[in-house]
């Protein structure tokens, strides 16, 4: 089998992170090769994949930049108009490739677009697409999103949240599969035992609680944290690491600095920046804490965290309870419910048999239900059912009149030109 996958994203989060570590245990099963095509010919994306072995699928066309826009409102709607005929060329690129597999394996909103435009121009028999959808907003309802997810032989959600998010917006849940994200729990282990490469504040008697989200933005609930340290003892610092050029961040990243100046923990707030070292800054943490205010679709640091053992506090939107499961390996807070963080955070820090019992159960945890063995035995089950509706189609289609035998030729001269 045959599989290309296909990737857009315009940074370096959670999807690529997952796709890096498994797809190699996905191209490392017999009977199954998988092909990588960034979508915007990026060369030092192509570079990340083909260092883990591998092939990569290429237009000719080399770029070293994506399509994004970090400004907002009319300005942003702008940008996405100007970015139209390049995003039609791309798709238009992405033509002979529906002949070059079995099953094209996409991720991301754009990415599923993109691909469905590109069938709707091909005149070659379509390939099975498997859209892994890695979450949705609460307000999130892209455009034609149903009916785009509706046309793939599966749709992979990366929680039962995002399963049932995707159900109640009018995907067909006949489609829709839920296979939880995978940790490189080893990786993260070896890592949090090496020395920080980085300065780290001074520790000496004081606990940490540690916030890590990608970048600073007011949908990881950063201001949360700030409020809650000013209910929890003195000898308590709140350290925080993520993108702080992130365009986004700036305005929210002095909203913080105000608000800890105003509830008086300034002194006790650290800003770490964009952390290589993340597992070995877990490591000296006491608590982790996510405390998201939007649905987010599974929250790998939260996992992440739980690989080491540590306990971990969370919010309770999204998919987050499914991966902390509350008074199991972890404990949840209401966003909605002022003081409900900072009674959370105040539990662990106050009982450290606690802390360590909960550390120890997300551990285990996520040995049962986070590994990458489990997602690749999952992922390639959809692809290889996706696969073989896209024969059984090809063979109803064979059977009912002349044409597919020409297209078929028409598609081995598309893949032979191609090479």
């Amino acid at each position: 089998m045959k599989v290309l996958c296909l990737y857009s994203n315009s940074y370096g989060g959670g999807t690529e992170a997952v796709l890096r570590n498994g797809l190699p245990f996905i191209n490392g099963t017999p009977g199954i090769r998988v092909t990588f095509h960034d979508l915007y010919s990026r060369p030092s994306v192509n570079r990340k994949f083909e260092d883990l072995g591998l092939p990569i699928w290429r237009t000719g066309r080399t770029e070293d930049t994506s399509i994004l826009s970090f400004r907002s409102g009319f300005r942003r709607k702008l940008d996405v108009a100007a970015a139209i005929p390049r995003h039609l060329q791309i798709a238009l690129r992405l033509r002979p490739a529906l002949c070059e597999c079995d099953v094209l394996y996409v991720h991301g909103y754009k990415d599923l677009a993109l691909c469905q435009a590109a069938r709707l121009a091909s005149t070659q028999p379509s390939r099975p697409i498997v859209w892994h959808c890695h979450g949705l907003g609460d307000d999130q309802r892209p455009p034609m999103l149903p009916a785009l997810a509706n046309r793939c032989a599966r749709v992979i959600a990366i929680s039962e949240d995002v399963r049932n998010h995707l159900v109640a917006i009018g995907v067909r849940s006949s489609i829709v599969r839920a296979v939880y994200n995978a940790v490189d729990y080893r990786r993260i282990e070896e890592a949090a035992l090496r020395s920080p490469t980085q300065p780290l504040p001074r520790i000496g008697t004081r606990r940490i609680v540690l916030l890590c989200p990608a970048a600073i933005r007011a949908d990881k609930g950063i201001h949360l944290a700030i409020e809650a340290l000013s209910g929890l003892p003195r000898d308590v610092d709140v350290w925080v690491t993520g993108d702080t050029s992130d365009p986004a961040a700036s305005d929210y990243l002095h909203s913080l600095l105000s608000l800890a100046e105003r509830v008086g923990v300034r002194e006790r707030v650290f800003f770490l920046g964009v952390r290589t070292d993340l597992p070995a800054v877990m490591s000296v943490a006491h608590v982790i804490c996510v405390p998201s205010i939007v649905r987010e679709g599974f929250a790998l640091v939260a996992a992440e965290a739980m690989a080491l053992g540590k306990a971990v506090v969370a919010s309770s939107r999204g998919a987050l309870p499914e991966v902390v499961r509350d008074g199991e390996s972890g404990l949840t807070f209401d966003p909605d419910r002022p003081g409900d963080l900072a009674r959370k955070l105040s539990v662990l820090l106050a009982d450290s048999a606690l802390a360590a019992s909960l550390g120890a159960a997300g551990r285990r945890s996520v040995m049962l239900r986070f590994t990458y063995d489990r997602w690749a035995s999952e992922v390639i089950a959809q692809l290889r059912a996706a696969a073989s509706l896209g024969e059984s189609t090809g063979a109803a289609f064979r059977s009912g009149n002349g044409q597919a035998e020409i297209n078929s030729g028409a598609c081995r001269q598309v893949e032979t030109k191609s090479r």
